[in-house]
């Protein structure tokens, strides 16, 4: 006879005629008795016919009914002896894997979860999902078996129910469970553009990129930039934000504008993006004396094709940072008047090697042109133009008056700039444009007409 192992055993014996005598006495019983692996035997009972018994251990029993007392015959019934072996109850225990992590930007990482199964070959096993509730039930001849999975969140892998070939199942309190975590972090773009007007405390672009958590975490994280030539700029630190407001990281980039290919890690998960650094206006001046985008009047704004290195060969012009269609020159004028901000996707040749590279300006912001009258329009040439400002005294402190023909000549320049300024001198009929730049560096427009 075979059982599993916490199973209970009926013990049955039975005494033809009874257990009394021929004078009806009832002196005599039937007691029981076990030997565990042919060892010493141990009663289990003080008597009875039917007795029911749980083995303490798994393995070879033997159970013997004995007799004891006198039948009226005379004669002792010898013993009587059945063989029972308990077999174990199987297990299963998570031997690898359990606490791992895998990324799930990674397509090629798969958790391998290493099984280790006793009892006989084979066995039937369930494997829970605790995590989406799927289940999966496996068939095995192995005693170590892989069990592969590629969650796309953190996951909870239990084992719900085990048999093996002896008809035992485990015991459930005593099955096993292995954890997989997740690093799903997202990144929506895959270009990150400095934030413009910010620097670190060496004058170097400052960048931020947010960041979704799927699963995992987000503590600590490096960003390596892939060419060794700005591996200066290298960083490692503390995630900043937090789950209900967004996470987001904020490290340096490089003073020059471009693409620079960054590689971050998160959770020893690596994601690739690209950090832009935006061509402003501030690294043009600082760096070659001129800005990148300048405002003429006030409907047009120019990139300056000036700057040394650079040699600018398409342009798209963007407003409020939406792409304005077959805006693809190197001026833009808005009809109606500028009004906004502006800036502009660049490729120019590299002067050095010849290729092609692609920038993306900051924002431009348009000037407003309502501190600025001017009068008699139309004007006559060689006509006195009266122009007033409303500035103040800081704005007016340093103001440079320029004035362009239609084509963008400069026509003339006043250093003086007072609140009502006299021009003069207009000898060809044409549209003249005015441009303020003020004593806090702000520009304000006008425009006006010269007829003969």
């Amino acid at each position: 006879t075979m059982v599993c192992h916490g199973e209970e055993l009926t013990l049955n014996a039975t005494v033809q005629g009874g257990v009394m005598d021929h004078a009806g006495n009832t002196n005599g019983i039937v007691k029981w008795y076990y030997a565990y692996e042919n060892g010493t035997a141990q009663s289990i009972s003080l008597g009875g016919t039917n007795v029911h018994y749980t083995p303490e251990l798994a393995g070879y029993y033997q159970f013997i009914a004995r007799y004891e007392g006198q039948l009226g015959s005379g004669c002792n019934l010898s013993d009587h002896t059945t063989q029972v072996t308990v077999n174990p109850r199987p297990t299963a225990t998570f031997t690898s894997g359990d606490g791992m992590t895998i990324c799930s930007n990674d397509y090629q990482q798969i958790a391998h979860l290493v099984i280790t199964l006793t009892g006989r070959a084979p066995f039937s096993f369930i494997v829970k999902n605790e995590t989406t509730g799927e289940y999966q039930t496996i068939n095995t001849n192995l005693t170590t078996y892989t069990y592969s999975v590629v969650p796309d969140r953190t996951s909870i892998y239990r084992i719900i129910y085990l048999k093996d070939a002896n008809g035992c199942e485990a015991v459930v309190s005593d099955l096993d469970a292995a954890i997989v975590n997740v690093s799903n972090i997202q990144f929506t773009e895959g270009i990150y553009a400095t934030e413009c007007g910010e620097s670190d405390e060496n004058g170097n672009a400052v960048v931020r990129i947010p960041f979704t958590v799927i699963s995992g975490t987000a503590g600590t994280f490096t960003a390596e930039y892939l060419n060794t030539d700005y591996s200066v700029f290298n960083f490692s630190g503390d995630v900043a934000g937090n789950a209900e407001s967004g996470y987001y990281l904020e490290f340096s980039a490089p003073q020059t504008p471009g693409n620079y290919a960054v590689r971050i890690k998160i959770d020893e998960c690596s994601y690739d993006i690209t950090v832009r650094t935006l061509f402003s206006n501030q690294f043009a001046t600082a760096q070659y004396g001129k800005n990148i985008i300048e405002q003429r009047w006030d409907d047009v704004v120019v990139v300056n094709n000036n700057i040394d290195g650079y040699k600018f060969v398409s342009y798209q012009w963007y407003r409020n940072g939406e792409m304005i269609p077959g805006a693809t020159g190197q001026y833009y004028q808005e009809v109606g008047g500028l009004s906004g901000f502006y800036s502009v996707r660049l490729i120019a040749q590299d002067l050095a090697t010849g290729n092609m590279i692609e920038y993306m300006t900051c924002d431009f912001a348009s000037a407003d042109t309502k501190a600025v009258k001017v009068y008699p329009v139309p004007a006559k040439t060689y006509q006195e133009i009266t122009i007033e400002l409303d500035l103040t005294e800081e704005e007016l402190n340093g103001a440079l008056l320029d004035i362009f023909d239609m084509k963008g000549g400069l026509v003339q320049r006043i250093n003086s700039v007072q609140p009502v300024t006299k021009v003069s001198g207009f000898v060809a009929q044409g549209t003249y444009f005015g441009r303020i730049l003020t004593g806090t560096n702000e520009i304000k427009t006008v425009k006006f007409i010269i007829v003969k």
